[in-house]
């Protein structure tokens, strides 16, 4: 299997950006979110560089959500795309990042600091301001802008790159799938953001679909199992696939077709992180299909947060080594 290649880029280093900074449109300017997006931006080509777990949860109803594993270079136009897909409002998704619509009068919203800003076609903005909100265009905004995180160990948990990252992300449907015509709210929360360069082997196409549920029995998965949005679990991750193909597999022996169809059923719905975030390397040796390789030199790649981090906990990290010592974890 090969290996992810990345730029190897240290929170010592000074980042560098052409990006323009994020301006927002409207009647009402949302300067404390504008600036938290727009702060961002000189490290955000190295943070893209990474692969995030997030549960869709719907806000009427906690008990119906789904996780999708996606690039850390997907835009708020693409996310939405995902969420209405996976929720069962649209039935087309496109996974190139160039292709596909957003249904009509849908947005990704993010509330916080009693600032309210919309993500959406241009053609909202005056809409965002009718009733108060900022709006930015969707397509200029990577999800990584938003969940300003990252995983520097297997066992560590998240570290935020500031106070108002931390409690952004802890702070309940602070960024939520809008969906048209009432059609309902759907809370978006991060479980994981992990460097690419800290991947052992080639990563599956992504978005891909994941679950806890299904990693219970490695030599049968269940076809019939469905989400609770009622969509089939394995039919919607080959929608979500489309034409491309997975990476090949080395196995001993001679497997049958559908012990190789089971193989990458079970590889797809493989989850990034346990269901409390706490642990990236989660189901364990038997079932991983992604060993992780946390060394100071592969998770730089995406850029530390500063000064150790900022958790709920109080916990920082530190590599006290050369560029293949681990992190360590202080309280």
């Amino acid at each position: 299997l090969g290996r992810f290649v990345g730029v190897e880029m240290g929170s010592s280093a000074t980042p560098t950006s052409k990006r323009a900074k994020t301006v927002p449109t409207g009647s009402a300017s949302a300067p404390g979110l504008c600036k938290y997006l727009s702060d961002f931006d000189d490290i955000l080509s190295h943070r893209v560089k990474t692969i995030l777990q997030l549960k869709i949860t719907d806000e009427s109803n906690p008990k119906k959500s789904v996780l999708v594993v996606l690039s850390g270079a997907t835009c708020m136009k693409k996310m939405n795309q995902i969420c209405a897909f996976l929720t069962g409002k649209s039935s087309d998704f496109q996974y190139n990042s160039q292709k596909g619509r957003c249904m009509k009068d849908s947005r990704i919203e993010l509330c916080f600091g009693g600032e309210t800003l919309w993500f959406a076609e241009k053609a909202a903005a005056k809409k965002a301001g009718a009733v108060g909100a900022s709006h930015l265009e969707d397509k200029t905004v990577k999800i990584v802008q938003i969940f300003q995180c990252l995983n520097v160990s297997t066992n560590g948990g998240m570290f935020f790159d500031s106070g108002m990252a931390c409690d952004l992300a802890a702070s309940p449907g602070s960024l939520a799938w809008v969906a048209p015509d009432g059609q309902g709210r759907y809370n978006i929360t991060v479980q994981c953001v992990v460097a690419k360069k800290a991947l052992l082997g080639r990563e599956l196409p992504l978005p891909r679909m994941v679950s806890f549920d299904l990693m219970t029995d490695k030599d049968k998965f269940n076809y019939r199992a469905k989400t609770s949005f009622g969509m089939n679990y394995y039919q919607t991750s080959q929608r979500l696939l489309g034409d491309r193909q997975p990476p090949k597999l080395l196995l001993l022996g001679a497997p049958t077709k559908a012990q190789l169809k089971s193989k990458y059923a079970f590889m797809f719905s493989h989850p990034l992180c346990n269901e409390d975030s706490t642990s990236v390397d989660c189901v364990g040796e038997e079932n991983s299909y992604y060993y992780r390789t946390m060394t100071k030199k592969n998770v730089e790649t995406a850029y530390l947060p500063p000064n150790g981090g900022v958790t709920a906990n109080g916990k920082n990290f530190s590599f006290n080594g050369g560029q293949d010592c681990s992190a360590t974890i202080t309280s």
